[in-house]
This record gives C-alpha cells, sequence and structure tokens, in this order.
C-alpha cells in the first residue's frame, strides 16, 4: 500500500469513528506537525504544546473534511 493511500485509510478510519485510528494519526503526523510549528515560533516545548491542542481539537470537534485526498 503507498504512503498516501495508508493515510487516506488512516483519516478514513478516524472520520468512521475508529479508535485506534487515532493513535495512528498521531503517530503518523506529530514530528511533522511539530516541525512545522517550531518554524513559527522557534520553541520546541511550545511545538509540541502547540500540536497537542491541534490533534485535542481535531479530535474533539472532528471538523467536515470535503476533500480527504487534500489532507497531509
Amino acid at each position: 500500500m503507498a504512503k498516501n493511500d495508508n493515510n487516506f485509510n488512516i483519516i478514513t478510519r478516524f472520520y468512521d469513528g475508529q479508535k485506534d485510528a487515532v493513535e495512528q494519526m498521531v503517530a503518523e503526523y506529530r514530528q511533522g506537525l511539530e516541525l512545522f510549528i517550531l518554524g513559527y515560533v522557534h520553541d520546541s516545548q511550545v511545538a509540541e504544546d502547540v500540536a497537542s491542542d491541534a490533534f485535542v481539537r481535531l479530535i474533539v470537534k472532528k471538523p467536515d473534511i470535503r476533500e480527504l485526498k487534500y489532507f497531509r
């Protein structure tokens, strides 16, 4: 399975309510998100906190993503 197919599968399973998909999603995207945020805040602890907050918001709010193919 290609990486993009696997990522799409994780996100789809998350939106279908499968609990294990949350753990896989966080494992897959945490490091990249923290590095992205670090480029703006220049403090690794703050970057970790902001990334954690983003995941919590995603899990709690579960926003509507109309085009899952664009989710990276």
